[in-house]
Parts: C-alpha cells; sequence; structure tokens
C-alpha cells in the first residue's frame, strides 16, 4: 500500500519526502490559490500578516493529516484518500479554513500560526461525522489541482533554467 501511494500513478507522493520536497512544494501553492480563490480575506489577511502555508501546512500533507488528528477521522480522511486521492487533503484544509476563519481574521501571526498548527485540538474535530460531511460537500476539482500543478512544474522548471544558466552569463 505504501509503494502504491509514494509510487503509483493515482497517488505518485513519493516527492513529498524526496530532496527538495517538489511535491509538497507543488501542494503549497495549490493550497495557496484554492484559499485565494475560496476565502480572498482570509488570504488577503494572511498575507498582511506574514503567514505563508509554508509556515503551518507541511504537516497536513507530509503527514496526511496523520499526525495527531482522532484516528476514527484518520481512517476516513484515509479511506477518502485511496478513493480519490490527495484531494481530500486540500479539501479538508479548505473545510477548516471556512470553520476558522472568523478567529483567524481577529489574530496576528502568533495566534493565525498557533491555530493552522494546532487545528486537531478544535472542537471541529471532536465529531467525525460532521469533518467528514463538510469535507465532502467542499468544491474542489482534480481539474483544478492538475492545473495548478501544471502551473506549479512549469515555474519549477523555470527556476532551474534560470539557475543553470546563470553560471554561463557570468562567464562572458
Amino acid at each position: 500500500m505504501m509503494h502504491a501511494i509514494l509510487r503509483g500513478p493515482k497517488f505518485s507522493l513519493h516527492g513529498l519526502y524526496s530532496p527538495g520536497f517538489p511535491t509538497l512544494h507543488q501542494c503549497l501553492l495549490q493550497l495557496e490559490y484554492c484559499q485565494k480563490q475560496n476565502f480572498p480575506k482570509l488570504t488577503k489577511h494572511l498575507k498582511q500578516n506574514d503567514v505563508a502555508p509554508m509556515l503551518y501546512a507541511p504537516q497536513w500533507f507530509i503527514t496526511l493529516f496523520a499526525y495527531n488528528l482522532p484516528m476514527e477521522l484518520i481512517l476516513r480522511i484515509w479511506d477518502i484518500l485511496f478513493y480519490e486521492g490527495i484531494k481530500i487533503v486540500f479539501k479538508l484544509s479548505l473545510f477548516f479554513f471556512k470553520k476558522l476563519e472568523k478567529d483567524l481574521l481577529k489574530t496576528d501571526f502568533p495566534g493565525i500560526v498557533g491555530c493552522l498548527k494546532t487545528v486537531h485540538e478544535s472542537d471541529l474535530c471532536k465529531d467525525p461525522d460532521f469533518v467528514i460531511h463538510e469535507t465532502i460537500k467542499v468544491k474542489l476539482s482534480r481539474g483544478t489541482l492538475a492545473k495548478l500543478a501544471k502551473k506549479y512544474q512549469e515555474q519549477h522548471l523555470a527556476a532551474q533554467m534560470a539557475v543553470a544558466a546563470a553560471p554561463r552569463r557570468e562567464r562572458r
């Protein structure tokens, strides 16, 4: 099962753990875009407080939310993960943003990061049925995630090419 998750075409998550964490960076870009589309006011507030997804979301993706959510909830999330892929991690993230948005808008950097890093301790996670029901209702298409993945890969390739070209320019 682990091999299928890491290397299988449906999941291909080995980049979450590879040197440089390329899939993690891709997921963070995708999450930021989805957040901006669904919660523009929250996104603006997070940017004003210098809170980027890199500060709170890596543990969400690297552990696929298994780091310390209630076991009953983790098992349900992973059942959905096996069926539809990593999209469930994005949908769960968006669910958390939706439910925490009012609280996050009222606080600053330490409060925001603290809240998002300890989302597992919130009352939201006490009712796995509610969490799963609401998470499944979150609208997010595979097509959107695929477009964003392609955008990230193009940006990443352009950056690599710029780095590779830099020494040649210096020699001239």
